[in-house]
């Protein structure tokens, strides 16, 4: 599911960069993006895996564009960038359990 997630999210960064209408997908107004956790890259370590990671894709299918960061303008790299924290932070909080604890035998 997560995966699933983060797919879509690239699938529509890519395909609005490559249609044309790439100014049509922005960050949220305001937003402060940047990772709230250790383990989370910043954006430029981000985007160089993301570029590899689409390097890698790309040379599975001939019919598949490779990425040119240059090509790609700030406001899609943001909007991605958000899209993938947000999933994570989503799951991550999802996956953690409930919050409170369930006493069974009424102690």
């Amino acid at each position: 599911m997560y995966q699933e997630c983060l797919w879509q999210a690239f699938d529509d960064f890519y395909f609005a960069d490559v249609g044309g209408y790439g100014n049509t997908r922005m960050p949220t107004p305001g937003k402060t993006i940047e990772p709230t956790l250790p383990h989370q890259l910043d954006l430029s370590g981000w985007k160089e895996r993301v570029l590899g990671q689409w390097e890698k894709e790309s040379a599975r299918d001939k019919a598949t564009k490779g990425l040119d960061a240059h090509e790609i303008p700030d406001h899609l790299w943001y909007y991605l960038y958000e899209r993938f924290l947000a999933a994570e932070q989503y799951f991550e909080s999802h996956t953690k359990g409930p919050k409170t604890t369930i006493h069974v035998g009424g102690y």
